[in-house]
């Protein structure tokens, strides 16, 4: 469990430290595009290779599907409360579910957390660098707006707490916690990510990114 809650904090001080910076140095939105793209291609494979043949291994397929159609249910409530109000709430919800995908991804395997520490914190990276400027322009305080992003701290690592007092010593609640993961980990790149790297051109090299994040994993993974 220290191990996990550990990891959760990199993702955290990627998404201070791109916050930070980006108070004194606003990116532009093709850095913010490839690193999307980047952490799609990453989480996307972890996916892939980690989360479904842990699943499928699991073999329990009703746990499975309530799990999965569980986490869909979740991120379209999290979608609705952000088309219903500001963004703040649905994004501290967001990062908690990030944080209880992490530790998911280490109940599956030490490969599958790391590979998923390495696409969230890329993620949060991403976040950091876009709601920093976007909040300063709303009028908020250099304070306020680091309290927010301690805040939101806080919920990855409070997300990885409550999944790490998930007993997984059953072949069902593993494959219910990683279906629920898969159809959280797949809004998060198509819905999210992606949809957000689109606001801009794509260019080759942007769209590459994608692609080498896929590829991050999959070399992980023979290493291992």
């Amino acid at each position: 469990m220290l191990d996990v809650l550990l990891f959760a904090l990199v993702p955290t001080a990627a998404m201070m430290a791109g916050a930070a910076v980006t108070l004194r140095y606003p990116p532009g939105r093709p850095l913010l595009s490839a690193c999307q793209h980047l952490a799609a291609g990453v989480v996307t494979a972890a996916v892939a290779v980690e989360l479904l043949p842990a699943m499928l291994e699991a073999d329990a397929l009703v746990a499975s599907v309530i799990g999965y159609l569980l986490g869909l249910v979740a991120v379209l409530m999290v979608k609705r409360l952000a088309e219903r109000g500001g963004a703040i709430v649905p994004i501290a919800i967001d990062l908690f579910v990030d944080g209880l995908l992490l530790a998911i991804g280490f109940a599956a395997g030490q490969m599958g957390g790391f590979i998923l520490m390495l696409g969230l914190t890329l993620e949060t990276l991403s976040l950091g660098l876009a709601t920093s400027p976007s909040l300063a322009r709303s009028g908020l305080s250099v304070r306020r707006i680091v309290w927010i992003h301690v805040g939101f701290g806080a919920a990855i690592v409070l997300g990885a707490l409550t999944a790490g007092a998930i007993p997984t010593d059953s072949a069902n609640v593993i494959s219910l916690v990683l279906g629920f993961g898969i159809s959280a980990l797949l809004y998060l790149v198509f819905e999210e990510l992606m949809s957000e790297a689109h606001e801009v051109e794509d260019k080759a090299a942007t769209t590459a990114m994608f692609f080498l994040g896929f590829l991050v994993p999959l070399v992980l993974g023979h290493l291992s």
